[in-house]
């Protein structure tokens, strides 16, 4: 008797892959995403990591990082505007006073906050408080999930504390398009057909920093002629540098960015190294912070030069400090193993570890040993 409704689960399923695929392919905003599949950007975006899909926050350049941290600078504490993903997250992980700190006022055009709303109202109607959805699973199975009214509680009411605290700030803008905003932009607006373009819209107006989580905006905002833009990870780093928040914590919330799907965040040496030693202190061993920070090592697409000196650094660290002595090997290896993933040129990684190692007792011994028990030529 479920034979229709397996069948309905399935071409919706059909359909959503090959939006994302579609997606994937050209790149296009999360927001438009969302459009087409008839969903809320925020839970576009956590389905998308569930999957693995990463979320392209930025290309990943050692320029574009450069080009961030000054329009960060230059922007002073003028203002910055937020779109939907980028508050969200800023939000979840608690770093929206640290944005203020470092980019001055935040400011979101009112589609934004309607979005919010929408998302309470539908929260909201659901009859007894909890949620159930169905999805098709290969094989014609159907996978049930529930969230208990309790849980569904909390999120409306971080949901609801959310929409107050852009009221309590008065972050709500208007948006006023004036006669130096693109005609295309403009006409996109007024079509009412997606409001993906209003955070960009805005920034470009106010000529304040736009903060966004979505390199394909980000784009559009520079064809629109904006000067001024950087991602949140670009702003909790400079954060970081001027002691706004501790290197505990900024390690914390990259870790939790990765977790949600964003790619090509910058990751030094240190940050691996503490996120190690966090895991060991923990639990006493390699735990999904290391794991979450060495994985962004490594990729055909890499910059060798950097990653190397990132590799390098955790590595010297983890060998200098006492409090990771137990894991220093396993997390080397993993280390090892991210670095050279992918990559045609791996012996000429692994010869530059090793010069490096050479000066440290132990650890050159180490990685020839772990390059032999990884059968790699030349070492067996």
């Amino acid at each position: 008797g479920l034979d229709e409704v397996i069948t309905q689960l399935k071409d919706r399923q059909d359909w959503v892959l090959a939006e994302q695929e579609r997606h994937v392919a050209s790149g296009m905003p999360i927001d438009l995403l969302a459009t087409r599949l008839h969903m809320d950007t925020i839970d576009v975006a956590a389905g998308l990591a569930e999957q693995g899909i990463p979320l392209k926050v930025a290309a990943g350049t050692e320029p574009e990082r450069e080009a961030a941290q000054a329009a960060i600078r230059a922007n002073g504490r003028r203002g910055c505007v937020l779109d939907l993903l980028s508050f969200w997250t800023a939000w979840r992980l608690g770093v929206l006073g640290v944005v203020a700190e470092i980019c001055g006022p935040i400011a979101l055009p009112r589609s934004v906050v309607d979005r919010l709303d929408a998302r309470l109202d539908a929260q909201s109607l659901m009859a007894d408080g909890s949620h159930s959805s169905l999805s098709y699973l290969e094989g014609g199975r159907i996978l049930h999930t529930e969230t208990p009214a309790e849980r569904m509680k909390e999120l409306r009411e971080d949901l609801s504390t959310a929409i107050a605290w852009i009221g309590d700030n008065d972050a709500s803008r208007p948006l006023v398009m004036g006669d130096d905003l693109p005609n295309a932009f403009r006409d996109l607006i007024q079509s009412g057909r997606t409001d993906m373009l209003d955070s960009v819209a805005l920034a470009l107006t106010s000529g304040t920093l736009l903060v966004c989580d979505d390199l394909a905006l980000r784009g559009m905002h520079v064809a629109g002629g904006g000067k001024l833009s950087a991602w949140l990870h670009a702003v909790l780093s400079e954060a970081s540098a001027r002691g706004c928040i501790t290197s505990a914590d900024f390690t914390q919330h990259t870790v939790d960015m990765i977790r949600s799907g964003q790619t090509h965040l910058g990751i030094s040496g240190g940050m691996i190294a503490m996120g190690i030693e966090q895991d060991c202190l923990q639990s006493g061993q390699i735990g999904e912070r290391a794991r979450a920070l060495a994985g962004r090592l490594g990729g055909r697409e890499a910059e060798p030069l950097s990653h190397l000196q990132a590799a390098c650094e955790a590595i010297g660290q983890l060998w200098s400090t006492n409090s990771v002595r137990t894991v220093r090997e396993p997390a080397t290896g993993l280390i090892l193993e991210r670095l050279i993933r992918q990559r045609d040129d791996w012996r000429r990684l692994i010869g530059v570890v090793e010069g490096f190692a050479s000066n440290i007792p132990g650890l050159l011994e180490y990685v020839r040993g772990w390059a032999r028990g990884h059968f790699l030529p030349g070492y067996c």
